[in-house]
C-alpha cells in the first residue's frame, strides 16, 4: 500500500517538473509598426506682375520703362495665380513671372496646364494681346535647367504653348520651376498689347488665371 502511494507521488512530481519546463521555454514576440504618409503640396509662389511701355533709344535698343499708370494685380491662390490688368494701351506692356515649388514629400509631375479668361475680360483685347516671351526654367539640388522659351504666340494660345514646355516636368520635393524666368528673380514673361489695335479695344479689362496640374510621381 505505501508503495503505490510513493509511485503516484513520482508521477505527479514529473508532471509538475514538466510544467516549469514548458514555462521555461515560452516567449512573445511583439512587432510595433508605425506608417506615416506623405503629401503632394504643389504651390505658386512669387507671383509678379507690372505694367511697362517698350522705349526704344537713339540707337534702336530697346528697354522696359515702369508705367504706374498701367493698374496691375497679381492673385496667390495656392496652386493658382490669378493676373489683372487695367488702363493697358496699345504700345503698352504687362510683365510677369511666377514659381511653381514642390513644397510637400513626394515627387510630383505636370499633367496639363490650364488658362482661364475673367469673365469681364474684353474678347478683343483678349485676341490683341501677344506673347512676346516666356522662359521656363527648373531648379534643383544641381543648379538650373532651361526647359525651354516661347515666343510670338497670341494670349489665348499661351495654355497650349507653356503646356509643351513643362508637360510631364518632374519636381522632387523642394524642386522648383521659374515661369517667366531663366532665374528665381527675372521677370521675363512679356506680353504686349499691339500698337495697331483698334478702338473696340478701349475702356477694356483683362483678367486671367494660370493653373498648373500636378499629380503624384510613380515609377
Amino acid at each position: 500500500m505505501r508503495k503505490r502511494k510513493f509511485i503516484v507521488g513520482v508521477l505527479i512530481l514529473s508532471l509538475m517538473l514538466m510544467g516549469v519546463g514548458y514555462a521555461a521555454w515560452s516567449q512573445t514576440l511583439e512587432v510595433a509598426t508605425t506608417v506615416d504618409t506623405g503629401n503632394l503640396t504643389i504651390e505658386a509662389t512669387n507671383a509678379h506682375i507690372m505694367g511697362a511701355q517698350l522705349i526704344h533709344d537713339q540707337w534702336g535698343n530697346a528697354k522696359l520703362v515702369y508705367d504706374e499708370s498701367i493698374v496691375t494685380e497679381a492673385i496667390n491662390k495656392g496652386t493658382s495665380i490669378e493676373y489683372k490688368a487695367k488702363n493697358l494701351y496699345p504700345g503698352s506692356s504687362i510683365s510677369m513671372l511666377y514659381q511653381v515649388y514642390n513644397g510637400g514629400t513626394i515627387p510630383a509631375v505636370c499633367k496639363n496646364v490650364e488658362i482661364s479668361f475673367d469673365k469681364n475680360s474684353n474678347e478683343d483685347l483678349m485676341d490683341e494681346m501677344i506673347v512676346r516671351n516666356v522662359m521656363c526654367t527648373k531648379f534643383d539640388s544641381n543648379g538650373s535647367h532651361f526647359l525651354g522659351s516661347i515666343s510670338g504666340v497670341k494670349l489665348i494660345e499661351l495654355e497650349n504653348a507653356l503646356e509643351s514646355l513643362i508637360h510631364d516636368v518632374r519636381l522632387e520635393p523642394g524642386e522648383s520651376i521659374s515661369i517667366g524666368s531663366r532665374d528665381k528673380m527675372s521677370a521675363l514673361l512679356l506680353i504686349d498689347f499691339p500698337i495697331s489695335a483698334g478702338n473696340e479695344t478701349e475702356n477694356s479689362q483683362l483678367g486671367f488665371t494660370i493653373n498648373t496640374v500636378w499629380e503624384q510621381f510613380n515609377q
